[in-house]
């Protein structure tokens, strides 16, 4: 695993941002935001319901010590409406609900990384309804993301 850049100067360009969304490949929807990290949650917890979906829950997550401020926030996304047609087209998928949704912040760039319902989910369900379903919960992650202005969105362009 490469070491964490030190400072600002040590971030990779947006091209090179670019780069590192194509190797996570289609299986991720990601958004590149040049904003403040308890910016982008706020706008996050604002427009989820505008965007029709429900944050079930949200945690704060510390992958160093508290103190070094590399925090970041897990959110797990639903749509009841969804939710429910995906059940009960294959109850299986269960393990794929909600949606997690990943903000990190380095230097004042935050991604924003979720899986790609369409990519993900028809490949574990053999349900033709799943794909249908997978469009449509995709199409509200995406929806969400756009919100996150300012940004660069990459990866499945959301």
């Amino acid at each position: 695993m490469p070491d964490r850049p030190s400072s600002p100067a040590d971030l990779p360009r947006f091209d090179a941002l670019h780069a590192e969304s194509r190797v996570r490949g289609a299986e991720m929807i990601t958004a590149f935001i040049e904003a403040p990290l308890p910016l982008v949650c706020a706008t996050v917890e604002i427009h989820a319901e505008a965007c029709g979906c429900v944050i079930v829950r949200r945690m704060r997550l510390e992958p160093g010590a508290p103190d070094a401020g590399h925090a970041l926030w897990v959110y797990d996304i639903s749509n009841t409406r969804l939710q429910r047609e995906l059940l009960l087209a294959d109850p299986a998928m269960a393990h794929a609900l909600p949606c997690r949704l990943v903000l990190h912040d380095l230097f004042g760039v935050v991604t924003a990384v979720t899986p790609a319902p369409m990519q993900v989910w028809a490949r574990w369900s053999l349900m033709p309804e799943v794909g249908r379903i997978a469009g449509e919960m995709q199409a509200l992650l995406r929806q969400l993301l756009r919100h996150l202005h300012p940004a660069r969105h990459m990866g499945g362009a959301p």
